[in-house]
């Protein structure tokens, strides 16, 4: 909208870049250590059926420990399937 007025305005003076919404982060805390960065995706699918979530839905960013030792999980989701993540408890 706003870069076709621009465009229809300045013509080919300007290089226009829409940026593209990002999808958000989530933190899931106190991941067993058994979960590793390669298998979290993996285990959260098969442990939430009721979720009904497909391969590829999460993307897992990485896993950091805290100083008291806990492991913590970041994944990114789209918005739709982080308010249902949300809304239900999360098994890992």
């Amino acid at each position: 909208m706003i870069n076709s007025h621009i465009r229809d305005k300045y013509g080919d003076q300007f290089e226009i870049n829409v940026q593209k919404r990002r999808n958000p982060m989530l933190i899931i805390y106190n991941v067993p250590d058994v979960v590793t960065f390669y298998y979290a995706e993996y285990i959260i699918l098969a442990q939430n059926p009721e979720l009904k979530l497909q391969k590829g839905d999460i993307q897992t960013k990485f896993i950091f420990k805290t100083k008291r030792n806990t492991k913590n999980l970041v994944v990114e989701t789209n918005s739709q399937i982080r308010r249902q993540m949300l809304q239900n408890k999360l098994k890992v």
